[in-house]
């Protein structure tokens, strides 16, 4: 509060101020607008919501449907996603179609979403974009505007980025699992909260163990080394095994962590998990490098050794269960992500690790019979991953480009096997059909990014390193 008229500033010159501006300014102040009124807002807001609650009603069916679908999502995309108590689920039933459950009704919506395969235009084409997505999206985009900061509204939000991912839509895809990230450490689903006694506990663990892997994953296929998510640390406990799909909280000292030895049975999901952590691991070694060339080449032989002893497990894993090739497609891509440089990715003379993706690509195209199997059944193709197509489409690309180099048929007739499954899986996932696309040039590329650039490259020039490099405050936390 200024006391005198005259006053001087803190430079020590004299500053000049009316003393009645109020009374005897010639200036006119401007009046302030007055923003709507709460009770308008929430008239539109119940307005609004009715309507979506009605496109809802429209695309869900009747109570009697809603349980069906249900019970179709528990008995498929549950088991790739496990991020929804079924009891907790069953229970909201009552909320459908209710004005103050619409985070309900629009979880339902995404569930059956989620299910949805694209339709075939033509012989070449499949549409993914549908008046179901678009009304599941505007229903996300209520729950925002609303303030809707629920645990429904975070899983609605990932079961549509799941669904923009499997079909490659982008940016969306992104913007949609930055969105979860925010909206997860809003809700506090931190690693902190784990500790309480809560019901619902382990259920907040897995869906913020999801964020955490689709947001690794999409960094991964676009060569972004910065993560809308935070990094879990070596002591961050994993989800409880997919049997215990009830929101019953779990005692810590029966639960895993990121450092439980790779050899240690876990469940999918869990795996899926331990692989993404390494992931981020590779992801900053690749694209945001630190400046010590030395501390570098100890880092890649590390996350590569590491990477290397869960090869033989998840392979194992997959065959016996068939349920792993999601953390096998995660460590395969990250190998390659390993053995090629991110510059010029598209030079094969430019530092490509040729044995070493001859050996991992190998060993991906010797699981293709398995995979073919598993693909030409109608049955399971609801039940595919959607971390696996990329891998299928580098190992792919890289047994092509073998083939160029030495003409040798095996390297051909393993990524024509390859291209029979991601035929067989573009009628679930549209990303696969992009990929086949992309494997019909002369010189596929290695990797393809989504938005067709890596983001976040940060070079070192001449062992200086850039202004985007790290320095090297890595540490072992590096990987596990």
């Amino acid at each position: 509060m200024i006391s005198e008229a005259n006053d001087f500033d803190r430079f020590g010159r004299l500053c000049l101020y009316e003393s009645n501006a109020g009374q005897n300014s010639t200036h006119e102040i401007v009046p302030e607008v007055p923003g709507p009124s709460r009770s308008s807002l929430t008239t539109l807001n119940a307005t609004f919501g009715t309507a979506l609650q009605k496109e809802a009603r429209s695309i869900l069916g009747t109570p009697d449907e809603v349980r069906q679908t249900a019970s179709t999502y528990f008995s498929s995309v549950h088991h790739r996603l496990p991020i929804i108590s079924k009891s907790r689920f069953h229970e909201n039933l009552s909320r459908l179609f209710v004005p103050s459950g619409i985070d309900f009704t629009t979880l339902c919506l995404c569930m059956k979403l989620i299910q949805q395969n694209p339709v075939q235009q033509n012989a070449r084409t499949r549409n993914i974009s549908s008046t179901h997505y678009l009304v599941a999206k505007s229903s996300i985009g209520f729950l925002e505007a609303a303030g809707f900061d629920t645990l429904d509204a975070i899983q609605s939000r990932l079961l549509l980025a799941l669904y923009e991912i499997g079909h490659g839509i982008y940016p969306a895809a992104s913007v949609s699992i930055g969105s979860c990230a925010r909206l997860a450490r809003n809700l506090g689903l931190s690693r902190d909260s784990w500790r309480s006694q809560d019901t619902d506990v382990e259920e907040r663990k897995r869906t913020w163990w999801a964020v955490h892997n689709l947001d690794r994953f999409t960094a991964l296929c676009g060569g972004d080394a910065i993560f809308a998510s935070e990094d879990a640390t070596t002591e961050t406990h994993l989800p409880s095994n997919d049997e215990q799909v009830s929101s019953t909280a779990t005692s810590e000292t029966s639960t895993a962590t990121i450092s439980t030895p790779a050899p240690f049975h876990v469940g999918p999901f869990a795996r899926e998990c331990q692989v993404a952590h390494l992931i981020g691991r590779v992801i900053q070694h690749v694209y945001h490098p630190v400046t010590d060339i030395d501390f570098r080449s100890r880092e890649r032989a590390q996350l590569e050794r590491t990477l290397k002893a869960f090869m033989p497990i998840l392979i194992e894993e997959e065959l016996e269960f068939s349920t792993y090739c999601g953390a096998l497609g995660m460590c395969i891509s990250s190998l390659y992500a390993l053995y090629v440089p991110p510059i010029d990715r598209n030079d094969l003379d430019n530092g490509w690790d040729f044995q070493n993706l001859e050996i991992v690509s190998t060993q991906m195209a010797a699981l293709s019979q398995h995979l073919l199997k598993s693909a030409e059944n109608e049955s399971n193709l609801i039940m595919m991953s959607h971390f696996i197509p990329y891998s299928l489409y580098q190992t792919a690309a890289v047994q092509l480009n073998l083939y160029q180099r030495s003409q040798n048929i095996t390297f051909r007739t393993n990524a024509e096997s390859i291209i029979q499954i991601l035929t067989y899986m573009s009628r679930r996932w549209h990303t696969a059909a992009k990929y086949l696309t992309a494997l019909e040039a002369d010189n596929p590329p290695m990797t393809l990014p989504p938005q067709g650039f890596y983001l976040s490259v940060s070079s070192l020039d001449n062992g200086s390193g850039s202004s985007g490099s790290r320095t090297n405050k890595r540490t072992s936390d590096t990987v596990t």
